[in-house]
């Protein structure tokens, strides 16, 4: 009897555990993909968070890279944080009176039971600081060199004849290493090197050369001993050429840019400009795929500028580049709290009836 007990008891606790997991996926939907505003002021949008896939159960709505934004001056933050999918709200983007003028991009993305497939980028505007009127100042005009951030990154070391695949955000951005990939750099050939699959933000940078309809989102990189640098080729066993197949999950009207002459520095990339535009396979609506890249360079994602909506328009679908770190391990919604309380009271229940028949039956000795 003592044994049954234990074993019930045993199960009782691992109820909460197994009910924690989770149990499907969402989207966020943003009502603008971009949103300009001036030092020490903020501006609004419309978000929805929506059931992506599996069952309802509940999410937190966050800010990926929150930290870094936070250090640079910009915050955000959301009416609703928690609910379950489908259930929208206002999120209030915030520039501090300290913050540089400049681009910055601010990932959207969702924990909890029903994490979200992938992190949304805003692109932030922060406008040149106001005009003073104190004539003894000299204003030392902000800085325009472009800004890499480090959002996330995987690092492996490859064996160039067996090959791997990274991601990051979630599987938003892979990169296929195929057997029999190897590293050419300053005339040797290397069969063994650490491979980075990392993502950026961006700051201090404007639409690509003659392409004013587009704004840059974020960028990506692939990194070989830690350094980013088109001196360095990936190539197969005769020496040639041999591209890494990078795959990311983003909307058909998203392509990239190369970016070319900074330098980096821990995880900061400084400084470079656009080379040229790449070419993209778009696979279906949400996947695209590059099988060209053969050096460990700057990507830099681009959008078109959104059109500007009333507040009353409805919000339309995102088409997310998304980087993401590990989701964490969220608590279980209330929804899966109910069926755990229904299951304690039901072990419960169990548990006194067989103390009661032990009781019962002792008497009877």
């Amino acid at each position: 009897m003592k044994a049954i007990v234990f074993a019930l008891a045993l199960v009782l606790l691992a109820a909460p555990i197994a009910f924690a997991q989770g149990y499907g996926k969402s989207e966020i939907q943003l009502s603008s993909t971009s949103v300009t505003v001036a030092p020490g002021s903020s501006a609004q949008l419309q978000y929805t968070v929506k059931l992506y896939s599996g069952s309802t159960w509940g999410t937190t709505i966050g800010i990926e890279n929150a930290s870094t934004l936070s250090s640079q001056g910009i915050s955000a933050s959301f009416s609703t944080t928690y609910g379950d999918p489908t259930y929208s709200g206002t999120m209030t983007v915030s520039a501090s009176s300290s913050a540089s003028p400049g681009n910055y991009t601010v990932y959207v993305y969702a924990t909890g039971d029903d994490p979200s497939i992938a992190a949304v980028p805003l692109r932030v505007t922060v406008q040149g600081q106001p005009a003073t009127t104190s004539v003894a100042t000299t204003t030392v005009a902000p800085s325009t060199t472009p800004l890499f951030m480090l959002v996330n990154s995987t690092t492996l070391p490859i064996n160039g004849s067996a090959g791997a695949t990274l991601s990051v955000a979630n599987n938003s951005i892979m990169a296929t290493i195929r057997p029999g990939t190897y590293v050419l750099e300053n005339n040797v050939t290397y069969k063994n090197y650490n491979f980075t699959l990392a993502l950026f933000s961006v700051s201090n940078l404007g639409s690509p050369p003659n392409e004013s309809s587009y704004v840059p989102v974020g960028a990506y990189a692939f990194e070989v001993n830690g350094k980013i640098s088109p001196t360095i080729e990936f190539v197969n066993a005769s020496g040639k050429p041999y591209a890494i197949i990078s795959t990311v999950k983003a909307g058909e009207n998203v392509t990239s840019w190369t970016f070319l002459g900074g330098t980096l520095n821990g995880t900061v990339y400084k400084g470079g400009k656009y080379a040229f535009a790449d070419t993209w396979v778009h696979k279906n609506s949400t996947s695209m795929v590059n099988s060209v890249f053969f050096k460990p360079v700057m990507w830099v994602f681009e959008m078109p500028v959104p059109v500007a909506t009333s507040a009353s328009t409805s919000v339309a679908p995102s088409t997310s580049v998304a980087p993401s770190t590990t989701i964490p391990v969220a608590t279980p919604s209330h929804a899966s709290s109910y069926y755990v309380y229904i299951y304690v009271i039901v072990v419960i229940v169990i548990i006194l009836i067989l103390a009661y028949a032990y009781m019962k039956s002792r008497r009877r000795i």
